[in-house]
């Protein structure tokens, strides 16, 4: 079985928003990832998955998460 792993750099152009943003959610919340060294990658299935769970929910980035 295969997976397909997005970077914080394919993120920001899905999400069409900063790179700010996306590593403050990457750090303060619950997306699905891997860290590897200082390295993210996201499983794009649990990606698209965590999605649609949140549609038409607001993503709270809580600083507190860890």
């Amino acid at each position: 079985m295969s997976c397909n792993y997005l970077t914080p750099k394919d993120l920001q152009k899905k999400l069409d928003c900063s790179k700010n943003t996306v590593y403050n959610l990457l750090k303060y919340s619950n997306i699905p990832k891997v860290i590897i060294g200082k390295r993210y990658y996201i499983p794009e299935s649990s990606f698209d998955d965590w999605m649609i769970n949140n549609i038409g929910g607001k993503i709270k980035i809580n600083k507190n998460f860890f």
